[in-house]
């Protein structure tokens, strides 16, 4: 019985908890995007002032403002500028106001999150289950794009002897090895912006995304001229000398 007690305690403490937080963030659970403005709220019906006095950022640091927020009746507003919401995380608004004639501190808390909502279970499950399935397949392909062999199949003395059509699969693989990269580095730049609040994090990540995507045209150009390349000297360098075998012997049989 004692530890049902307890326990109930502990639940309604938990459940209190969780619903006051809740009540004390500005703009939801969801948050705000980065590099807007926020309008940081009060109200209160007996005060002479509203002060915000200073904020902790997403990235830790302390950011002192001591501004007095502007008064309409009741309702007091203070604007928090777009070069001061650039960090991703949580927010901390501290201030201080003068209900009835006595200085009272307050504060709660905002998140700025990348693109402004906070993900779902289902949509994190997808996130997780989209860069594993990415891993194997970069993996697989890249494995078969360095292990298939390339060089056909020649005698001691130069003369072509088996064509290797495997060369082909290894440059296809190379490339769609490549695209699953890409892929993989995308959603890794966006499990970053969205999970994890440090910037430089963020930018690495985005930035390597954003190079390797642009790396992927002249590659693409690449492997499809090389493929050309090796069409025309399996294919067609055969038939013409064939067809210039066969008129060469037309003419000596003439």
């Amino acid at each position: 019985m004692k530890k049902l007690v307890i326990f109930s305690l502990l639940f309604i403490f938990i459940i209190s908890l969780a619903s006051s937080q809740s009540q004390q963030t500005l703009g939801g659970i969801d948050g705000f995007p980065p590099r807007t403005e926020i309008n940081l709220t009060q109200t209160c019906s007996n005060c002479t002032f509203v002060n915000v006095t200073y904020i902790v950022v997403g990235s830790g640091q302390l950011e002192k403002f001591n501004q007095e927020m502007t008064k309409d009746g009741t309702f007091y507003n203070y604007t928090l500028g777009s070069n001061l919401t650039t960090s991703l995380g949580e927010y901390i608004i501290n201030g201080v106001a003068d209900p009835d004639g006595t200085q009272t501190a307050w504060n709660y808390n905002l998140f700025i999150r990348n693109n402004g909502t906070l993900l779902t279970t289902a949509e994190s499950v997808l996130y997780i289950f989209l860069a594993i399935f990415n891993l194997i397949a970069v993996v697989f392909f890249l494995f078969h794009g360095m292990t298939l062999p390339y060089t056909d199949e020649r005698s001691k003395n130069g003369t072509l002897t088996r064509l290797i059509s495997a060369k082909y699969l290894k440059m296809l693989s190379i490339w769609i090895g490549y695209g699953s990269l890409i892929w993989l580095t995308s959603i890794i730049a966006a499990i970053t912006n969205n999970f994890i609040p440090l910037a430089s994090i963020q930018t690495l990540m985005t930035n390597l995304h954003l190079y390797m995507y642009v790396l992927g045209y002249p590659l693409t150009f690449l492997v499809l001229g090389i493929i050309m390349i090796e069409v025309y000297k399996d294919m067609f360098v055969p038939l013409f000398k064939k067809i210039f075998m066969n008129a060469t012997k037309r003419r000596g049989a003439i």
